[in-house]
Parts: structure tokens; C-alpha cells; sequence
């Protein structure tokens, strides 16, 4: 399997990411996109669309783009430029380091999930799908949906607050409630640690359960459920799949 993994972005299968501060120092970016592994009958790659959907976007907040409709619709016609062929989902958060809240931009079945400081679920981005198992997607296909058809969320964070961002991989295997008691079981154990540290050990907490669950055969999840209720019949099991997770603890300054 194709993989990298570095400071501030990396792939694997049709899964890629970016995370990086902006210039001015002002904008914290994060971001996931998940390539339709279908073009791959087809002879295309869609790892290599979402890889450059991502790696554009970091270019963008990098470059100090501070709206998060900007560094989509930027990104989103530079792929478009360079003629790169497949389709992808995408979500793209930016953190305002200095009003303290975060732009979310979400097209398709990945998404954003944020825990409270003081437990609870604060924010939950909606997945897009056409139809089960259809996702919105940006592509160079004539029925590809467009950079403006994303969801857009804005929240206020605090001190505290866990942001949790990750491809369909995690939250087809990992329901939020499950998600929160990962997240409350580290923040209880390393809190003392700092946020870096328990982010990190959450990352791959979640990671790893998610994974565990995808290779269930038994185990109720939301992709399971989702399956029972578009085609009415009772599924059960997780879903074999790549996971991107990127965590943050936000702190006070």
C-alpha cells in the first residue's frame, strides 16, 4: 500500500489529508478527502484526486486564504487546471486563532465531530449522499457536484473542546457516542499531559477501534445501520475501508 505520512499532510489508498498554519499565523487548517475507489474499474487512480484536492487546499491556508469557500472553490479548480481525473469528498476546517471559532466546509460522507469541554456532543457535520453509498464528490465528471454545494458550519470553540475530523473509514465504524467515551476515557488518563499529547493518543485510540469494528462481522455501526435502513433488510457488521483521523485540543492561548 502506498502511504505517507508527514508534518503537515499524507495519503494512503484513496484517503488523503492536510493540517497546517497559515503564514500570518493566524488560521489553523485541517482537512480529509476521500477518493471514489469505483474509478479505479476504470483504470484511474482517485487517490491521486483527493492527494491533489488536499495538498492544494494546504497551499491555500498556507497562503493565508482565511475563508473556507475560498481555499474550496481554490483548490477545487486547480485540480480542475491540472486535468486530474477521479472524484473525491472533502471536508476543510479552518480555526481562527484569533476569534477563537472554526469554518467547516463539508461535501460527501466525511465529515467533523466536536466534543464539548464539558462532555457532549457540540457539532456534528450531516453527511451528503445522492443515494446509500453515493456520496457528494468533487471530479472532473460532467455529475460531479460543485465546490458551492458543500455544507457550510461555523461554531464558536473553547478551551477544552475536542475536534475530531476523519473520512467515512471512522465514522462508518465508529458511532458518536462510542467516539465521546474514547475521547473522555484519554482526556481522563492524560489530560495532565497536555493537549498535544492526549490528541495524539487519541488519534490513535480511535484509529484503532474504528479499524477493529470495520473487520466485525457482528457488530452493530452506523454503516450497518444505514444498510438495514436503505434497503430494508437487517445488515450488521462494519465496513472494510481506508480511516483518516486528525484530532485537536483546542487551548487557551
Amino acid at each position: 500500500v502506498k502511504a505517507k505520512n508527514c508534518k503537515e499532510g499524507g495519503y494512503a489508498g484513496e484517503d488523503a489529508y492536510f493540517k497546517c498554519l497559515s503564514e500570518n499565523g493566524q488560521t489553523y487548517g485541517l482537512g480529509v478527502a476521500d477518493g471514489v475507489w469505483q474509478w479505479s474499474e476504470h483504470g484511474i487512480d482517485a487517490g491521486q484526486f483527493s492527494k491533489a484536492l488536499m495538498d492544494s487546499a494546504r497551499d491555500q491556508v498556507r497562503g493565508n486564504v482565511s475563508s473556507v469557500s475560498d481555499v474550496v472553490a481554490l483548490a477545487a479548480e486547480k485540480v480542475k487546471r491540472d486535468k486530474v481525473l477521479g472524484s473525491s469528498t472533502f471536508c476543510v476546517s479552518l480555526v481562527d486563532m484569533v476569534r477563537g471559532t472554526m469554518q467547516i466546509a463539508n461535501l460527501g460522507d466525511s465529515g467533523v465531530l466536536i466534543l464539548g469541554r464539558e462532555g457532549g456532543v457540540k457539532l456534528k457535520t450531516s453527511q451528503q449522499e445522492h443515494s446509500f453509498g453515493y456520496p457528494h464528490q468533487l471530479g472532473h465528471h460532467e455529475r460531479s457536484d460543485k465546490p458551492g454545494d458543500a455544507l457550510i458550519s461555523v461554531v464558536h470553540l473553547k478551551a477544552g473542546d475536542i475536534i475530531i475530523k476523519g473520512s467515512d473509514g471512522l465514522f462508518d465504524n465508529l458511532s458518536e457516542e462510542d467516539a465521546e467515551e474514547i475521547a473522555n476515557q484519554v482526556r481522563s488518563r492524560y489530560g495532565d499531559r497536555g493537549g498535544s499529547y492526549v490528541a495524539s493518543v487519541l488519534a490513535t485510540e480511535l484509529g484503532k477501534r474504528a479499524f477493529q469494528n470495520s473487520m466485525d462481522k457482528w457488530i452493530s455501526t452506523p454503516y450497518s445501520l444505514g444498510a438495514t435502513d436503505a434497503f430494508d433488510m437487517v445488515y450488521t457488521g462494519g465496513k472494510k475501508d481506508d480511516i483518516t483521523v486528525l484530532t485537536a485540543v483546542i487551548t487557551a492561548s
